[in-house]
């Protein structure tokens, strides 16, 4: 080891590397720790011993020498991480400022290398008094010790597989000598460069470090994109690579606040070369005008200078000039075409949101703009401007070719690899699937290995959702009888925690990208299952997932069905539903309300109850301590009728306690009037419980109301989980007499049934059943009976897998 020099201030040791790539940078604290102790566990860098739990924990480094967009990246996968797992955290090493810029995810941080710049001449240099490998022996050593305190499962670099200039070498080595290895994964761009360029910058040596350190290399790209790896004609390692597709948050649903939609935005990045793009723009539109409004984003980094010329060139014209905005993916969605560079970050957005593009890329100082932007031109995703042919007439022409073209039709594949490497990193960590995405298998040389998938191939909505058991229960009985070929959503589900049963069926399940329209979704979901084997498609709800099914069946040419439930009827126009209906193989209505919404001459319509699990509710004895205890379950919003239920629990004579379990937007308005009707301290918003914990809430309740209502939107119940769940418990229902609750409860046989929206005949009711214990007793009993007689799970599941099976044979 080279002996320690002096910096300049002569009071702090530098450690001079001595390797021509940087590869022995604080090589020598490397081994001073290696020599106290082989196993790293007990290196001294201050981390006190753990007293919780090990959580799932991933480090990234993004260094601030390849764009922001490497950040954006790593920022999107990371929060992608916190939003399917409860429990996982991740540190980023960078050299950029990030909170005043982008905002951080929950349970993220940050580590601030210090910076490196590059000068215009291609110099390298730091802010700190100190020469640039002064510079780097102090960012290794800060990643270095970082890194160890962490004590991270999984590290993610990004592009460069030693970091920049080596100095991610000591970690890499010490992560991987530690007791508990960490996995080492390495991120690589869709494209880095030219052919050329990448086998200079890389060389042949780069193919044994990345067998040497790296468990796994993810690429931000689809497999057709000339990526590093197969710019360098290494297809063949001896590690997985997997093509996860294009990185980005999802697109907005909606534009910007203070925009009218159907402009054309114009955009340069960071601005600091895109002068002459948009002052190209500016010049062609005062040539000709254009039929719409023009936004144009100047960035950050554009001299003033130049945005005062655009200032003036754009002058009297219908052009909404902005130096900086931070909310471009709101923009992309808003506008009618885009023109921008080609850059990655900004060409996944236009892309994931749909909008022709025409890209004018930046072509030095690599080519990589150049690439994409002719990549995508020659599949008829973009159009492509040479930025050599920037001048007016021909803009101009491009901007009439941009405004006749039609909105891409892409892969969605393609567009989904924020959640396809959440899966691919979960899974490298030991932790259970997110159920984001379903991964094809790959082999060491990247091909997609098919499985054959018999059976009927399911498409939900959002999945998993805390609030509908009933397609646990149904979806899970298909998957043990072996008859789910293959599961898809049209969108996520609920954040954070599911049920506990939902675990197997997110195992197997792969989300849409929502930014496609039902159509492209089919074209996915036939893509995927093409000589799969399964017999049928079915939609789990009437509206979206059952026109997905209807198309890609139609695609694969295989039958189709649909379940319909409550809402999802009326969100589809009656003569397209009865369409839909005739023309499927079988439709399974829950209940009669439901039932109603469909043509009474379908001879392929099934009644099929939801059940309950008679086992997991039991009939207990409620404790009877003089005190009315209500219990009330279901979501927050307007026809739940907790507002009814909160004017009724006002107006009540018996002495009570209500507890209302579950979370919706109408949890504010709730808490209001719980206060303004003087109920504080009788009444509680208990928030969401799983599956598992309602039993416990049903046993400790005298009896259960479900205050129903139609609401401004004509939406309402069917045949809540909750009325079923209080039956088999053993607790009498009072409830509203509307939809398919009537089908459970007989007025005075299970329950007491109420005008909906009425508090003043709820109350009444609930008094008198507060002043009779053994009339609670009765209807409870009752109740129960009922529930094994008509509504045992096991029951109405083998009713559901019969029909399923009997329509896709």
């Amino acid at each position: 080891m080279p002996e320690p020099r002096r910096s300049a201030a002569g009071s702090r040791p530098c450690l001079r590397p001595h390797s021509r790539n940087g590869c022995a940078i604080a090589q020598g604290a490397v081994q001073m720790r290696l020599g106290a102790s082989p196993a790293h566990d007990d290196w001294p860098v201050g981390r006190p011993a753990r007293d919780t739990p090990r959580a799932g924990r991933f480090l990234f480094y993004s260094n601030e020498m390849v764009g922001l967009g490497h950040l954006r990246r790593t920022l999107a996968i990371a929060g992608c991480l916190a939003r399917a797992h409860a429990d996982v955290s991740s540190l980023i090493l960078t050299g950029s400022s990030v909170e005043p810029f982008f905002p951080v995810p929950p349970r993220t941080d940050t580590v601030k290398l210090p910076v490196r710049r590059r000068d215009p001449d291609g110099t390298h240099r730091s802010r700190l008094l100190l020469d640039i490998e002064e510079l780097r022996s102090m960012r290794a050593q800060i990643a270095l010790a970082a890194s160890l305190a962490f004590e991270p499962d999984v590290a993610v670099v990004d592009k460069l597989p030693l970091g920049l200039g080596g100095e991610l070498e000591p970690t890499l080595q010490a992560l991987r000598a530690r007791s508990r290895p960490c996995k080492l994964v390495l991120g690589l761009r869709d494209i880095d460069d030219s052919a050329e360029n990448v086998r200079r910058k890389w060389g042949t040596g780069m193919r044994e470090v990345i067998s040497r350190y790296y468990d796994a290399v993810l690429v931000y790209g689809p497999r057709s994109a000339p990526d590093a790896l197969a710019c360098m004609g290494w297809q063949g390692l001896d590690i997985p690579v997997v093509h996860v597709g294009y990185v980005g948050a999802p697109a907005p649903d909606d534009g910007p606040d203070d925009i009218a939609p159907g402009y054309v935005l114009v955009t340069a990045g960071a601005g600091n070369d895109g002068f002459p793009l948009l002052s190209a723009v500016a010049e062609a539109i005062r040539a000709e005008p254009l039929p719409c409004e023009t936004v144009m984003v100047a960035g950050p980094l554009m001299d003033p200078a130049e945005v005062d010329r655009l200032r003036a060139l754009t002058e009297g014209l219908a052009v909404r000039l902005c130096e900086y905005r931070p909310d471009l993916p709101e923009l992309i969605v808003g506008a009618r075409a885009v023109v921008s560079m080609a850059g990655y970050n900004t060409v996944g957005e236009i892309m994931r949101a749909r909008k022709p593009a025409l890209l004018v890329p930046r072509v030095r100082p690599s080519e990589e703009q150049l690439i994409r932007a002719t990549m995508l031109d020659a599949q008829g995703l973009a159009q492509m401007l040479h930025p050599d042919e920037l001048d007016p007439a021909t803009m101009r022409a491009a901007l009439d070719a941009l405004l006749a073209r039609r909105r891409p039709r892409l892969r969605a594949v393609d567009h989904a690899g924020t959640e396809r490497a959440v899966e691919v990193l979960t899974h490298v960590a030991g932790l259970p699937s997110a159920g984001l995405a379903t991964l094809p298998s790959e082999g060491r040389n990247g091909r997609r290995s098919r499985r054959r998938r018999e059976g009927v191939a399911v498409i939900t909505s959002g999945f998993p959702r805390l609030s509908e058991t009933f397609a646990l229960n149904e979806l899970n009985a298909l998957r043990a009888r072996g008859r789910l070929g293959a599961f898809f959503a049209t969108k996520p589900g609920d954040p954070g925690a599911h049920q506990p049963d939902a675990g197997d069926l997110l195992g197997c399940l792969e989300v849409l990208p929502g930014v496609l329209a039902p159509a492209e979704k089919a074209e996915l979901v036939a893509e995927r299952l093409e000589g799969s084997g399964v017999t049928g498609v079915h939609g789990y709800f009437a509206h979206e997932p059952a026109e997905v099914a209807q198309l890609a069946a139609g695609l694969l040419g295989v039958p189709f069905g649909f379940s319909v439930h409550a809402r999802d009827a009326r969100k589809v126009a009656p003569e397209v539903l009865a369409a839909r209906t005739r023309a499927a193989a079988c439709v399974i209505a829950c209940n009669e309300d439901v039932a109603g919404e469909l043509p009474a001459d379908a001879a392929n319509v099934h009644l099929i109850r939801h059940g309950v699990d008679l086992l997991r509710f039991p009939p207990e004895a409620p404790a009877g301590n003089g005190l009315l205890r209500l219990l009330a379950v279901g979501r927050l919003v307007e026809k739940k009728g907790f507002d009814v239920l909160l004017d009724a629990a006002a107006r009540l004579t018996v002495p009570f306690s209500l507890r209302i379990v579950g979370d919706g937007p109408q949890r504010p308005a709730l808490l209001a009037a719980i206060e303004e009707l003087g109920l504080a301290g009788r009444v509680e918003l208990c928030g969401l419980r799983t599956h598992d914990r309602l039993p416990a809430e049903y046993a400790a309740a005298d009896l259960v109301v479900v205050p129903s209502v139609v609401d401004r939107n004509g939406d309402r119940d069917g045949l809540p989980n909750v009325v079923l769940e209080a039956m088999a418990s053993m607790r009498p229902v009072v409830a509203s007499d509307v939809a398919g609750i009537g089908s459970a409860v007989t007025d005075g046989e299970a329950g007491v049934l109420v005008p909906p929206g009425d508090a003043a005949a709820l109350a009444s009711a609930l008094d008198a059943l507060g002043r009779r214990a053994a009339v609670r007793q009765a209807l409870g009993e009752r109740a129960r009976a009922r529930a094994e007689r008509e509504f045992e799970l096991g029951r109405c599941t083998e009713r559901f897998v019969a029909v399923v099976e009997a329509a896709y044979a």
